[in-house]
């Protein structure tokens, strides 16, 4: 061991031959610490069309897709510590080998794994700690960069700096969920690894052949109907969750001869859309566009859009014109601008409402409004702020009994449907 090498080793993606340290609900091992004197020591399935194995006897870290947060490539020498066999024979020296150094043990080196140049996450890591002084520590973390758990300290140290290879030991892990990063550190002087491999690539689903069923409706009866996305499908074999993200139309919400109904979609951020059959009188067909979002539960995922038709009559078949996605379903702006009275429900007609809330009532609609029209989360924000304090002061109407009752109840309906529209339109903005 050379007193003066130090790492930055910090996050690898690795299996190793120690059991324990994970929660079992998230199907996490841990391997190792275990002797590794050359590839056929890896407790990992070398067998698997992904795996990799990078030994650094380029003189390189050039895996696609691989990166280390600290040190560099450490070329054959006296003082080397490369796995056993990479010289082609195992006599318990390690010098005429690559390996991999960073100055720094006790901050250590973290190797990440890019999902996007990998086409996912591996979900089996390891890596090989050759060299370094004090106790060992390996740790690894999902797909989200949360820690799965951690192996050591572990003192491996034999206090040799002649690249004697005997103390070399392989730490790795395995989780079903992928891993996004592993690191490796020792308590003091530096850090030399070598031998990082992964493989067990998950492949996110496939959207490409996703489609809406029901995926048309007769006769537009203004009723709710639920529709749900199929065909998409996981590589991988793993289950996959759809959520809807978004629903549009190609039709205003009030368009004329549709029944002047508010709103017309509704399910975003479930598994089911719910879409309302109407469609104008005027027009072509309504068209409803579902957005949506498949996950695999192991950090892959894929976006879709699917559609529903409406048709304007059975004459053409089950045919519309789709104009584009033109107005938000969910009713986002459904409060819709307006001025004095007619801000109000009719059940409030002759009711002596406090000009205070009808100007809000006001206010919101129109932030609304724009919200929707310039897809902007801004003023949807500000709308709910106002929608708020409107519920709130007409709690107090209430309890004075300062309204008549169904005048109180159908204006906080009201506000309360388009306050919790607006928050699950920018919550699924968020996303």
């Amino acid at each position: 061991m050379h007193v003066t090498k130090s790492s930055l080793f910090g996050l690898a993606l690795g299996v190793l031959g120690f059991t324990g340290f994970a929660s079992e609900a998230r199907a996490v091992t841990f391997l190792g610490p275990t002797p590794y004197l050359d590839a056929s020591n890896t407790p990992l399935d070398v067998a698997a069309p992904d795996f990799v194995l990078e030994d650094f006897e380029d003189g390189l870290l050039n895996q696609l897709g691989v990166s280390a947060t600290a040190g560099a490539p450490l070329a054959p020498g006296a003082d080397t510590d490369s796995v056993d066999g990479d010289d082609g024979l195992v006599d318990g020296l390690g010098r005429d080998g690559h390996s991999f150094f960073a100055s720094d043990g006790p901050l250590g080196i973290t190797f990440q794994f890019d999902a996007t140049a990998l086409d996912g996450l591996p979900r089996e890591v390891g890596i090989v700690w050759t060299d370094g002084e004090g106790e060992v520590t390996f740790e690894a973390f999902d797909a989200f960069g949360v820690p799965l758990g951690a192996v050591g300290p572990v003192a491996l140290g034999d206090g040799r700096t002649d690249g004697a290879t005997p103390e070399d030991r392989f730490f790795g892990v395995v989780n079903d969920g992928g891993v996004s990063a592993i690191h490796i550190a020792n308590s003091a002087g530096g850090i030399e690894v070598d031998h990082l491999q992964f493989g067990g690539i998950n492949l996110p689903p496939d959207c490409t052949e996703a489609y809406a069923t029901p995926s048309v409706f007769w006769p537009p009866n203004h009723t709710f109907a639920s529709v749900y996305v199929r065909g998409v499908t996981d590589p991988d074999g793993d289950p996959v969750t759809i959520t809807i993200t978004d629903i549009g139309q190609d039709e205003p919400v009030d368009a004329e001869g549709s029944g002047s109904t508010c709103p017309d979609g509704a399910g975003v951020g479930s598994d089911v859309a719910q879409v309302r059959v109407e469609r104008a009188g005027p027009g072509d067909g309504r068209v409803y566009a579902l957005d949506f979002r498949a996950e695999d539960g192991r950090g892959g995922a894929c976006e879709g859009v699917v559609t529903v038709c409406v048709p304007h009559d059975q004459g053409h078949g089950d045919v519309c014109g789709d104009q584009g996605a033109l107005a938000d379903s969910t009713g986002l702006a459904c409060m819709n601008d307006c001025e004095g009275d007619a801000c109000l429900p009719d059940e409030c007609n002759g009711a002596d409402v406090p000009r205070g809330v009808i100007h809000r009532m006001g206010n919101a609609g129109r932030l609304l409004d724009v919200a929707a029209r310039r897809d902007k989360p801004g003023p949807a924000r500000k709308a709910v702020k106002l929608l708020a304090k409107t519920e709130r002061k007409l709690a107090r109407l209430d309890a004075n009994d300062g309204l008549p009752d169904e005048c109180t109840e159908a204006m906080t309906d009201r506000v309360h449907g388009a306050a919790e529209r607006a928050a699950r339109w920018l919550e699924a903005r968020a996303h």
